[in-house]
């Protein structure tokens, strides 16, 4: 040990005859030393730069003297040392001693030296070595709009608020890689239940801007102000990075149309169409149903005219057809309310055949007749004035003529397609009238034009 005394003898003996010896006692006094070797035991190899890394060191005293060890880390940019560290005591008899240094990269961690320093006193003892960081790609996304199809875009993924559903939503990202290595990673797309989507590939990223499309719908099932939600992964090379967004699912108000029926009008002028309406929207729709007629034309609802259906549900309307005059004519069905409704209109051709020239002619008749009656009329009035003022009394007047009424049209019975003078039943579903106790009209078990059976048939 360092201090320890002790007496060397030193003996010398002469070459001569008879030899002489003399003992010199030497005392000597053990001086101390001080001697440290630091060994590093782990292997650092290539670590991530965020990765945590412990470091086991091996300490020599290879010294005669007890110790006291100050120890000191110096490490590169990005790197924290995790381990406190504490004063080493280490007695002369005790020849090693293992620490663990834990050092955890901040994911933007450099290569460069490490430095473990031992002071005692003024003394320093080192160990030095080099740590190498796996340069990894450096992902960075930005989203860059949010795209309908009726071409509006917007710079935020909320868009206006909500996001229409039946239709394809556009979400772009931009993806730039500002590492030195290039970057191939995979994409994962996840949907919450209901919707449906996907995310495209971006293939190779390295120093260009790459965009990360994602096409979503939302269909017209999901429930108004719900907020689905979808996010994509993008992973390879030990980095992964995930985005995405929540959409809020807008009011949709939009209906279908079916129109069904008796395209061409026949002889006897009339006939009957189906419309069917389909909630194609989200959200309860309550509007009247209006019909638009071209001239020649004549239509009217059977029955309410009120459309009352909940999202996905539809209504069926009865629409009794009658033509004025032959050609070709448009009915165009519109619905209207407080609310607008997407395509709130449509219109269908109803072709008319039948023959009006005999009621035209009696028409014409009936207004000829009409403007000579009133001319006449007029001239009596005259002539009885030109007499009063000529007498200066007064005259009785001429009774008026009465004008001619023009005769109503009788209506048709749909069994025999003859006019109907007398008693008349009618179906209460489409309108069509037939002759209740004609003997030259053949009694029917079902409307003609409805299909309705007879038994519900009421007087008229």
């Amino acid at each position: 040990a360092a201090g320890a005394q002790r007496l060397v003898t030193l003996t010398a003996i002469s070459q001569t005859e008879p030899s002489q010896s003399w003992e010199i006692d030497i005392p000597i006094e053990v001086m101390e030393v001080r001697e440290v070797e630091l060994l590093l035991e782990s292997n650092i190899g290539t670590p991530r730069p965020d990765a945590l890394v412990n470091l086991l060191f091996t300490i020599e005293n290879r010294g005669n003297v007890d110790i006291t060890l100050i120890p000191s880390l110096s490490l590169p940019t990005g790197w924290t040392q995790q381990t406190a560290l504490q004063p080493i005591n280490m007695s002369w008899t005790e020849r090693s001693k293992n620490i663990i240094i834990s050092i955890q990269g901040n994911g933007n961690a450099l290569s460069g030296p490490i430095q473990l320093n031992l002071d005692v006193g003024a003394q320093r003892f080192g160990w030095t070595g080099e740590i190498n960081v796996l340069e990894l790609p450096q992902p960075l996304l930005t989203f860059s709009e949010l795209e309908f199809e009726d071409g509006r875009t917007f710079d935020h993924p909320f868009g206006p608020g909500s996001h229409p559903v039946g239709q394809e939503l556009t979400f772009t990202w931009l993806l730039v890689n500002e590492a030195d290595v290039p970057w191939s990673p995979s994409i994962a797309t996840s949907l919450s239940q209901g919707i449906f989507g996907e995310c495209l590939d971006v293939g190779t990223v390295a120093g260009d801007v790459v965009p990360v499309v994602c096409s979503i719908i939302l269909p017209t099932t999901l429930e108004v102000a719900s907020q689905p939600s979808f996010s994509f992964t993008l992973s390879g090379d030990d980095v992964s990075l995930t985005e995405g967004s929540s959409m809020l699912v807008a009011e949709q108000r939009s209906v279908e149309w079916e129109v069904t029926g008796l395209p061409t009008l026949d002889e006897t002028g009339s006939g009957s169409l189906q419309v069917r309406i389909v909630n194609t929207g989200n959200i309860v729709l309550s509007q009247q149903l209006i019909l638009e007629t071209s001239p020649g034309l004549e239509a009217l609802i059977v029955g309410e005219d009120i459309v009352n259906a909940v999202a996905g549900d539809s209504q069926q309307f009865t629409v009794q057809v009658t033509g004025q005059s032959t050609g070709t004519k448009q009915l165009t069905f519109r619905l209207t309310g407080v609310e607008d409704v997407q395509a709130s209109t449509t219109s269908v051709n109803v072709t008319v055949t039948a023959s009006f020239e005999e009621s035209s002619s009696q028409s014409t008749t009936d207004m000829y007749i009409g403007i000579a009656s009133v001319l006449l009329l007029g001239l009596i009035v005259f002539v009885s004035y030109l007499r009063f003022r000529g007498s200066k009394a007064v005259g009785t007047p001429l009774p008026a003529i009465p004008l001619s009424q023009p005769q109503q049209q009788s209506p048709i019975c749909w069994s025999c397609r003859s006019a109907i003078f007398g008693k008349m039943q009618g179906c209460p579903r489409c309108g069509a009238r037939y002759h209740s106790d004609s003997p030259t009209c053949q009694k029917v078990d079902e409307c003609s034009n409805c299909g309705a059976s007879s038994d519900e048939f009421v007087s008229a």
